[in-house]
Protein backbone atom coordinates (compact mmCIF):
# COMPACT_ATOMS: atom_id res chain seq x y z
CA UNK A 1 0.00 0.00 0.00
CA UNK A 2 3.11 2.25 0.02
CA UNK A 3 3.12 4.76 -2.73
CA UNK A 4 -0.61 4.16 -3.48
CA UNK A 5 -2.69 4.98 -0.11
CA UNK A 6 0.54 6.68 2.03
CA UNK A 7 3.39 8.47 1.64
CA UNK A 8 6.55 7.71 3.32
CA UNK A 9 10.04 7.94 3.28
CA UNK A 10 12.45 5.07 3.67
CA UNK A 11 13.26 6.57 7.34
CA UNK A 12 10.06 6.41 7.73
CA UNK A 13 8.79 3.34 6.71
CA UNK A 14 11.68 1.31 8.46
CA UNK A 15 10.46 2.76 11.83
CA UNK A 16 6.69 2.19 11.00
CA UNK A 17 8.31 -1.79 10.46
CA UNK A 18 9.76 -1.69 13.92
CA UNK A 19 6.66 -0.49 15.52
CA UNK A 20 4.80 -3.33 13.73
CA UNK A 21 7.69 -6.18 14.01
CA UNK A 22 7.72 -5.07 17.90
CA UNK A 23 4.18 -4.54 19.38
CA UNK A 24 3.06 -7.38 20.94
CA UNK A 25 6.96 -7.43 22.53
CA UNK A 26 5.46 -5.18 25.40
CA UNK A 27 8.68 -3.04 25.00
CA UNK A 28 8.52 0.85 26.23
CA UNK A 29 12.03 2.03 25.18
CA UNK A 30 12.36 3.47 21.07
CA UNK A 31 12.09 5.91 18.69
CA UNK A 32 8.94 8.29 19.96
CA UNK A 33 7.37 7.43 16.49
CA UNK A 34 7.73 3.74 17.64
CA UNK A 35 6.38 4.47 21.09
CA UNK A 36 3.47 6.59 19.48
CA UNK A 37 2.74 3.33 17.32
CA UNK A 38 2.42 1.20 20.37
CA UNK A 39 0.88 3.39 22.70
CA UNK A 40 -2.14 3.70 19.78
CA UNK A 41 -1.99 0.04 19.67
CA UNK A 42 -2.25 -0.25 23.76
CA UNK A 43 -4.72 2.07 24.08
CA UNK A 44 -7.17 0.38 21.58
CA UNK A 45 -7.22 -3.07 23.56
CA UNK A 46 -10.50 -1.70 24.59
CA UNK A 47 -12.05 -4.07 21.58
CA UNK A 48 -11.07 -7.04 23.03
CA UNK A 49 -11.88 -6.18 26.71
CA UNK A 50 -8.46 -4.86 28.04
CA UNK A 51 -7.69 -2.27 29.77
CA UNK A 52 -3.82 -1.43 29.61
CA UNK A 53 -1.53 -0.90 32.42
CA UNK A 54 -0.37 2.17 32.55
CA UNK A 55 3.01 1.29 33.34
CA UNK A 56 2.82 -0.44 30.19
CA UNK A 57 2.57 3.09 28.00
CA UNK A 58 5.46 4.76 26.78
CA UNK A 59 4.71 8.21 26.35
CA UNK A 60 3.02 11.07 28.75
CA UNK A 61 0.12 11.82 26.35
CA UNK A 62 -0.94 8.35 26.52
CA UNK A 63 -0.64 8.08 30.65
CA UNK A 64 -2.46 11.32 30.36
CA UNK A 65 -5.69 10.24 32.60
CA UNK A 66 -8.38 12.36 30.36
CA UNK A 67 -6.65 10.58 27.08
CA UNK A 68 -7.08 7.39 28.65
CA UNK A 69 -10.58 7.19 29.74
CA UNK A 70 -11.23 8.39 26.57
CA UNK A 71 -8.80 5.67 24.26
CA UNK A 72 -10.34 2.63 26.11
CA UNK A 73 -14.04 4.33 26.05
CA UNK A 74 -13.10 4.34 22.53
CA UNK A 75 -11.91 0.81 22.07
CA UNK A 76 -14.59 -0.74 23.80
CA UNK A 77 -17.12 1.22 20.70
CA UNK A 78 -18.58 3.66 23.70
CA UNK A 79 -17.28 6.66 21.68
CA UNK A 80 -17.49 6.78 18.12
CA UNK A 81 -15.38 9.87 16.51
CA UNK A 82 -17.46 12.62 14.92
CA UNK A 83 -15.50 11.97 11.74
CA UNK A 84 -16.11 8.23 12.03
CA UNK A 85 -19.76 8.79 12.15
CA UNK A 86 -20.11 11.67 9.97
CA UNK A 87 -17.51 10.92 7.07
CA UNK A 88 -17.82 7.00 7.11
CA UNK A 89 -20.82 6.46 8.12
CA UNK A 90 -20.09 3.79 10.73
CA UNK A 91 -23.06 3.60 13.54
CA UNK A 92 -21.87 1.82 16.76
CA UNK A 93 -24.73 -0.12 19.06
Amino acid sequence: MRGIVYELGDEDFNLLIRACELHTEGYLDGDITVQTCWDADRLDLGRVGITPPEEKLCTEAARDPGLFKWAVKRGEGLVVPALVSTEWGIRLR
